[in-house]
């Protein structure tokens, strides 16, 4: 059977998971600047260049 625990028990515990999940969404959302902004300068570096798909195009 479970044991039930206090209040300021889970009350602590939910903090503690909710800043986890804060620290790593930030850091996910840095690295996604991150990729975004590598995209654009590859993109800027070959403006010419076609998607795959269109290259099959009669």
């Amino acid at each position: 059977m479970a044991r039930q625990i206090s209040m300021e028990a889970a009350l602590a515990a939910y903090r503690k998971k909710c800043a986890d999940l804060l620290d790593a969404n930030i850091l996910l959302e840095a690295q996604l600047a991150e990729v975004e902004a590598e995209c654009e300068q590859l993109r800027a570096a070959v403006p010419d260049a076609a998607p795959a798909s269109d290259e099959r195009a009669p």
